[in-house]
Parts: C-alpha cells; sequence; structure tokens
C-alpha cells in the first residue's frame, strides 16, 4: 500500500510475514533497531518476535527473516564490514546476552557468521573513528 502524505511525501506499507506457529502469542511487534545498509535494503530488529528482517523499502518487499537470533535491539553495520559484496552488521541479543556477527548479501539474504556472549542485556553499540 502507497499513499502521499500531507506533505507531499510517500508513506509505504511495508507486508510482514505471519509470526511462527510456535511464536504467535500476543507480544510487542514494535521494529526497534532499524539500520539502512546500502541501496534500498533497510535492516529492522523485532525485539517481541525475536527476528531481524531485511527490507527493500523502494518496494516494500520483505527479502529475508532471520530467525536466530534472541530479542534482538540494536543493528548496527561493521565499518569496513564490506567485503565480496556483502555487508557485516552487528546484532546485539538482550534475550541470550549476546553479540552476533551477521553477513548480508546485495539481495538481502542474511546469514550467521558467529556468535559471542558478553553478559546480560547487551543494548547498544557504538564504533568511534580511530578507536583501536
Amino acid at each position: 500500500m502507497k499513499r502521499t502524505s500531507p506533505g507531499g511525501g510517500t508513506n509505504r506499507r511495508v507486508p510482514t510475514r505471519p509470526a511462527p506457529p510456535d511464536n504467535r502469542a500476543p507480544q510487542e511487534v514494535t521494529y526497534h533497531g532499524v539500520e539502512a545498509i546500502g541501496g534500498d535494503i533497510v535492516l529492522a530488529a523485532n525485539e517481541g518476535r525475536s527476528y531481524v528482517d531485511a527490507v527493500d523499502v523502494r518496494s516494500g518487499k520483505l527479502l529475508d527473516r532471520l530467525t536466530d537470533v534472541s530479542k534482538p535491539c540494536c543493528v548496527e553495520k561493521i565499518p569496513g564490514g564490506e567485503g565480496g559484496g556483502e555487508v557485516r552488521v552487528l546484532v546485539s541479543n538482550i534475550g541470550d546476552g549476546t553479540l552476533q556477527f551477521v553477513d548480508v548479501d546485495p539481495r538481502g539474504k542474511m546469514k550467521t557468521q558467529a556468535k559471542v556472549q558478553v553478559g546480560k542485556a547487551p543494548k547498544r553499540v557504538a564504533f568511534l573513528p580511530g578507536s583501536p
């Protein structure tokens, strides 16, 4: 669905897939962490349903859904993490206290590369220029 807003911009409704059968109970379904990773692709973390969506913002098409996460709250593109057309992002999982390294290909397909236990509720990640 697409509509023109009063200010002249365009709003687009992003279609989503139904929740998995084992995770249909009423829950908060707000996207908490949203990160533009290049081109028209945005990654969005859904903490309540425990998944990360890759969405084409131009078409509104859901490109992929990563479900091996645990209450993801933050998605952050890793500086210099582009290689072979892929982008590497870091996902903070407050459900199991991990940081997860995920590669995203140019079609928006996501694949977990590693998961590291970091402690209770990692909520924010920041990359600082010139940090060791």
